[in-house]
């Protein structure tokens, strides 16, 4: 009696591959998480400070000066009116500058006394997110 030749693969080739997988999903996965967290996370920083600026400027009729500086983003009056000074501002929310670890890219804004952008419409890019500043009335939203 002759033995047909099988193919396929034995049960301890398949175990070998499945704790593979495992080994790999406990390690791997956990880090992708986290970094999408702290993009997600650093994106809704830049978000809630871009508003408070615009709600600031339109509450305290002062400009109010978007300032970035390498990876931080910090909230100052522009000194207009005089009345205004040009300290920094702290948000109840957010504290201080705001620090952004997957780069924020663009130049600065400047939001007028009532609220609108000098510079007109602005893009923003924060890692893979996109804001738009608006024109006409400053709100901030995602693209």
């Amino acid at each position: 009696m002759k033995y047909k030749h099988q193919t396929g693969f034995t049960l301890l080739e398949m175990l070998l591959v499945i704790t593979l997988i495992g080994i790999l999903a406990i390690t791997v996965g956990p880090k992708v998480k986290t970094r999408w967290f702290e993009q997600h996370s650093e994106f809704q920083q830049v978000l809630t400070a871009l508003r408070y600026a615009h709600q600031m400027a339109i509450a305290s009729e002062c400009q109010v000066r978007v300032q970035v500086s390498g990876d931080m983003l910090s909230l100052y009056y522009n000194g207009v009116p005089t009345r205004c000074g040009s300290e920094a501002i702290i948000s109840p929310i957010m504290g201080g500058a705001v620090k952004v670890k997957a780069g924020i890219y663009g130049e600065g804004w400047i939001y007028n006394e009532q609220g609108y952008p000098l510079t007109g419409q602005q893009n923003i890019s924060i890692g893979h997110h996109n804001l738009r500043i608006e024109a006409v009335t400053g709100f901030v939203h995602l693209l």
